[in-house]
């Protein structure tokens, strides 16, 4: 995958590029509209789960930045309290997934850039409204290595 080719924020680009290829971060982030309630971990990925299309045990799996062009990958209507902000399912499915927390997929809205969250059951949540709003507002937690 070649970072420069997908849709994403230069802000993003230049985060990955400067970001160990085999390691994940773990940043807490206040909940965008909830600001009282707990922070969250969100983990960001690195360039090597983003791409692996292998599993743990080196089953083929697709890989995580390919996740939302699976015909399966949005199996029923969305929705959320913001729903009405995203495009049509079509238009997600070019949507850049790049992260998770609490089992949710973290991914950028493909026309503006802001971070979305969508969980299994469809439920999606923004998160914020760009890319430098969240790495201005997360606290660094933790790096894991792969290796």
């Amino acid at each position: 995958m070649n970072i420069d080719e997908q849709n994403v924020p230069q802000a993003y680009r230049d985060w990955l590029k400067n970001a160990a290829e085999k390691s994940n971060y773990f940043y807490s982030y206040a909940r965008r509209k909830k600001p009282a309630l707990p922070k969250r971990t969100y983990t960001l990925e690195g360039l090597y789960s983003l791409t692996r299309d292998t599993d743990y045990r080196g089953k083929p799996q697709q890989p995580r930045y390919l996740a939302f062009t699976h015909k399966d990958a949005f199996w029923r209507e969305l929705s959320g309290a913001n729903v009405d902000k995203l495009p049509p399912i079509e238009a997600l499915r070019t949507a850049f997934p790049f992260g998770c927390c609490d089992g949710g997929t973290l991914f950028f809205h493909p026309e503006n850039h802001s971070i979305w969250l969508v969980y299994g059951e469809m439920y999606t949540e923004l998160v914020a409204d760009s890319f430098e709003e969240f790495m201005e507002k997360a606290v660094f937690d933790k790096k894991w290595d792969f290796d």
